[in-house]
This record gives structure tokens, sequence and C-alpha cells, in this order.
């Protein structure tokens, strides 16, 4: 069989039947390429070990996100006044959901709004978990370099068709 020219649609039904991918051959690489049904596994991913945190010593310290920033050339990520992200691999960017990176949806989503009209309030900022936003911006990290990693090592003349 040519699992290479099977329909990406048929990707999940596949998957419950072959453990393993005969594309890849490593289940891992077929979760991050969406090629399974199990589509919350990447919550279980650990985030991207590479990330240095850089405390700013003259503001109380909070985990608490208003609205994130990346700085011009997207190296590091201002949760807030008192924490930054730093070396965030460009690679990050390469992953792509439409017309944006994974990381900077996530930026754009994960902040703080209020309706004007209807006065309702959404924050993204969890009490129980207060590090919850830093922890998915290690895991979209993570999930998007190994996608890209994943992504550059297929064939040339590889087509999901």
């Amino acid at each position: 069989m040519n699992y290479v020219a099977l329909n990406v649609a048929n990707w999940p039904a596949l998957a419950t039947v072959l453990p393993r991918s005969h594309i890849t051959g490593c289940a891992t690489e077929d979760l991050l390429c969406g090629r399974t049904n199990n589509r919350s596994t990447y919550e279980q991913l650990p985030p991207w070990d590479h990330l240095e945190y850089v405390e700013n010593p003259a503001v109380p310290f909070t985990h608490h996100v208003e609205r994130m920033r990346l700085n011009k050339d997207k190296t590091t990520l201002k949760i807030n006044n008192a924490l930054t992200l730093a070396n965030i691999p460009p690679e990050v960017f390469e992953y792509r959901l439409g017309n944006r990176s994974a990381l900077e949806w996530i930026i754009d989503q994960y902040r703080i709004t209020e309706d004007p009209r209807a006065g309702i309030r959404s924050d993204p900022n969890r009490p129980d978990d207060p590090e919850y936003i830093l922890h998915l911006v290690g895991q979209v990290i993570r999930v998007s370099l190994e996608t890209v990693k994943i992504i550059r090592a297929l064939p040339e003349n590889y087509t999901a068709a």
C-alpha cells in the first residue's frame, strides 16, 4: 500500500490501525504532523527547555499576562513588565497557521480583552495555574520547532494528495 498517496483525511483512521507510520516510522512525528486522531496530545508535551526567563528586578514578579509582545527581531517575548522570554529561535515562525505562526496566534489570542458594548471581560489567566500561559508558549515553541524539523526531513517529492 502506498501511504504517501493516501488522502490526508484518511490519516486519523489509519493512525488507529497502525501505531507507526510507514512514512516517518515514528508515532511522535505523525502526531506532530497532525496525522493522528488525538488532537490534545500536544498538551502532554514538555515545553521547549532552551527558553531563557529574564526577570525585571525593579518590578514585583508575576506570571499574570495582560498582553504579550514580541520584540522587532522576534527573539524575545515580553510576557509582562516583570518577565520576558528570550532565546526564541527563528525557525518557530516557519510553522504557520494561515498567515501567521502558531506562536503569533497564541500571542494574539491569549490577552485580556473586554467587549465595550457588552462589558464582558475575557481573561486567559488561570487562577488555579498561574504558569499556564508560559507553559503553553513553551509547548507551542516545541511543536513548531519539531514540525519544521519533520517537514524539512520529508523527501522533496513528498505530497499528501
